[in-house]
């Protein structure tokens, strides 16, 4: 898409200081990750791994004891769901009215619904989940292909536009593209 960015995402963010903190697979900061590439903006992306036990000692840059933590400029935010709303806002693809933001704000809080059966899959965290794999597997399908007939008949409803919502990038077709493609391959 050939864009004039600052026209599109408002003022220009370009000298802004972006740092990412997240683990190093996909989740929710894959999210992230992707609005500030739309964005065409620089950022450090800092990935977590053995030394996470020791990081979220810190609890003025780990408020809550989880990640992920993205700072713009000298601001510290938390909590994945308010970061991908601040960045949406901040780069105009927040949607254009008041509808258009419920459609984004629902989509996002189907991620948490779709995790509870991912999460027993490829996390199993008690003896029950670890014993009951093919169990699990079949569920996270059943409601992978659930979800997925969801998003596509909403899209249908809505009009079947270019993008999710009709004519206007979003961070609808952020979370839709990233999520669709760690959902279904498994990453």
């Amino acid at each position: 898409i050939n864009l004039n960015k600052e026209k599109f995402f408002g003022q220009n963010h370009q000298k802004d200081r972006f740092t990412l903190y997240y683990f190093k697979g996909n989740g929710r900061g894959a999210i992230i990750r992707g609005i500030l590439s739309y964005a065409g903006v620089n950022f450090e992306n800092i990935l977590v791994e053995k030394e996470w036990a020791e990081l979220k000692k810190n609890t003025t840059l780990f408020e809550f004891g989880q990640m992920p933590i993205l700072i713009h400029n000298e601001k510290i935010l938390s909590q994945s769901k308010p970061i991908f709303i601040y960045l949406a806002r901040l780069f105009n693809i927040y949607g254009k009215t008041i509808d258009d933001q419920y459609q984004i704000d629902s989509l996002l809080s189907s991620y948490d619904d779709v995790l509870k059966t991912y999460i027993p899959v490829f996390f199993p965290r008690t003896e029950d989940e670890k014993n009951n794999e093919e169990k699990n597997k079949n569920e996270y399908a059943k409601e992978l292909r659930r979800f997925f007939g969801i998003y596509e008949k909403r899209y249908k409803k809505l009009g079947k536009g270019k993008y999710f919502l009709w004519d206007y990038f979003s961070l609808a077709d952020v979370y839709l593209t990233i999520n669709m493609n760690v959902f279904a391959n498994n990453r």
